[in-house]
C-alpha cells in the first residue's frame, strides 16, 4: 500500500515527529510505501523516505496551518495514495493519529474560555471539531485511555472508530548497558562529583513541562546531593537565570538536544517530569524501558503506565517539595522499583503501536477493496 503520512513540520526530538517517522520506517520495512507529506523539514535524517513538500506559507501560524490543510486535499487527490494518516491535524484525513491534548478541554479547565474568541484559538477549536465530524467515516488512533476519555467528554466518538494504541516503546532504550566510563567523562566535563545523584529532565517545551518546578526541587534538603541535567531543544536562558537567582547555577546543567538519551537514562537516578500539559509523554515510556525511576504529574497521558511500572504520579497541584521528596524516595527504593519496572517491560516490549496501526489499515483496505469488487 502507498500510505501518506501528513506532518506539517518535522524537527528532530519532537515527540509527534518521532512517532510519525517511526511509523513510516515500520511501513517501509513491511513492504509498504510510506510518503511523508510535509511543508518543513529541519533535518537530513529523512533521506530514505519519499517526501512530498507542499507550500503552506503565511504571515501567521494560523495561515500556515490552514494552507497546509488545503494543500493536503490537493495532494491526496493527485499523489496516487491508497490512504493517509494525519499526524498533524488535517480534519478530512481518513485516519487520525490523536497525538495532542484536547483544546476544548484545555480552554475550559484552565478557565481561559474568553481566549476562544481569539483568532488562534477559534481556529484550533474549529479544526478540532472538524476532526470529529462524521466519525463513522474516520478512524482514530489514541495513545492512552486518559486521553480518549477526555476527548469523549466533548465529542461523539463511536467505539468502532477507535483504536487504543499500546505504549510506543523504542527498542534502543531496551537493554542499554550502564557505561561507567561515559558517566565519568560526562561528569568530569561538567565538573560534577561522581558521588552526586542525577535527576534527568527532558522536554522540547521547558515551560509547559514544568522545568521551574524541577529546578526548585533542588532547593529541598532531600535532594541536597543531587544535580539536574536538562535535555531538549528550547531556549534555556531564562531558566538559567532562574536557577542562578536561587544559587543553583552549579547544580543545573543544560545539555541541549541529545542523541544519546538511552545512555543518559542508564546513568541517571530519576526522571522528573512535572508537566502542566502532556497528552501522552513518550519520554516517560522511554524512561520505563530504560528502567529509570520516574516522578511525573497526573496530567500526563501515560501516568497510568508509570504507576503500573512502580513510578510515582503526583497531583497537578503538587509543588517542588513534593517532587523532591518523591524523587528522593524513588532513588532510595531504586532496586525495588527496578524489579517492578522489569516486569512491566517484559509485558510491553513485544507490543508495537506501529504494527497495531498497520494491521488495522491493511484490514480496512482489504475489506473496502473486496466490497468494491463485489459491487
Amino acid at each position: 500500500m502507498r500510505i501518506g503520512i501528513l506532518l506539517r513540520k518535522y524537527f528532530d526530538f519532537g515527540g509527534l515527529q518521532r512517532d510519525a517517522v517511526r511509523f513510516a520506517e515500520h511501513l517501509r520495512k513491511n513492504d509498504h510505501e510510506p510518503v511523508l507529506v510535509t511543508s518543513q523539514t529541519h533535518t537530513d535524517k529523512l533521506q530514505n523516505l519519499e517526501m512530498i513538500h507542499i507550500a503552506s506559507r503565511g504571515w501567521t501560524n494560523i495561515q500556515k496551518e490552514r494552507n497546509f490543510i488545503q494543500a493536503c486535499e490537493t495532494v491526496l487527490e493527485s499523489a496516487d495514495l491508497d490512504t493517509c494518516v494525519a499526524f498533524s491535524r488535517v480534519p478530512h484525513a481518513p485516519y487520525q493519529f490523536v497525538g495532542d491534548f484536547c483544546y476544548k478541554e484545555y480552554l475550559q479547565t484552565t478557565k481561559r474560555q474568553k481566549m476562544s474568541w481569539l483568532p488562534r484559538y477559534r481556529f484550533m477549536l474549529l479544526r478540532e471539531s472538524q476532526m470529529f465530524l462524521n466519525p463513522e467515516r474516520k478512524h482514530y488512533f489514541f495513545l492512552n485511555e486518559h486521553q480518549l476519555k477526555t476527548y469523549r467528554s466533548f465529542y461523539r466518538i463511536p467505539e468502532a472508530s477507535v483504536t487504543l494504541l499500546p505504549p510506543w516503546g523504542n527498542q534502543t532504550f531496551l537493554n542499554q548497558p550502564v557505561e561507567t566510563s561515559f558517566k565519568t567523562e560526562l561528569l568530569q566535563n561538567l565538573g560534577i562529583s561522581f558521588e552526586v545523584k542525577i535527576l534527568l529532565f527532558v522536554a522540547s517545551n521547558f515551560h509547559l513541562k514544568g522545568l521551574e518546578c524541577a529546578i526548585r526541587s533542588l532547593e529541598c534538603n532531600e535532594l541536597s546531593n543531587a544535580v539536574l541535567l536538562v535535555c531538549g531543544d528550547d531556549d534555556h536562558r531564562g531558566f538559567a537565570k532562574f536557577a542562578a537567582k536561587r544559587g543553583l547555577q552549579n547544580r543545573v546543567f543544560f545539555l541541549g538536544p541529545r542523541k544519546d538519551l538511552p545512555r543518559l537514562m542508564r546513568i541517571s537516578d530519576c526522571l522528573i517530569h512535572p508537566a502542566r500539559r502532556e497528552a501522552a509523554g513518550m519520554i516517560l515510556i522511554e524512561a520505563l524501558f530504560s528502567e529509570l525511576p520516574v516522578v511525573c504529574s497526573e496530567i500526563c497521558g501515560y501516568a497510568a503506565e508509570v504507576q503500573k511500572a512502580g513510578g510515582t504520579v503526583l497531583p497537578t497541584d503538587a509543588i517542588n517539595s513534593d517532587y523532591a521528596r518523591s524523587a528522593a524516595v524513588s532513588i532510595r527504593r531504586s532496586s525495588e522499583i527496578e524489579k517492578t519496572m522489569s516486569q512491566w517491560v517484559k509485558q510491553n516490549q513485544s507490543q508495537s503501536a506501529s504494527s497495531t496501526m498497520q494491521r488495522l489499515i491493511e484490514g480496512r483496505f482489504h475489506n473496502s477493496t473486496q466490497s468494491v469488487g463485489k459491487a
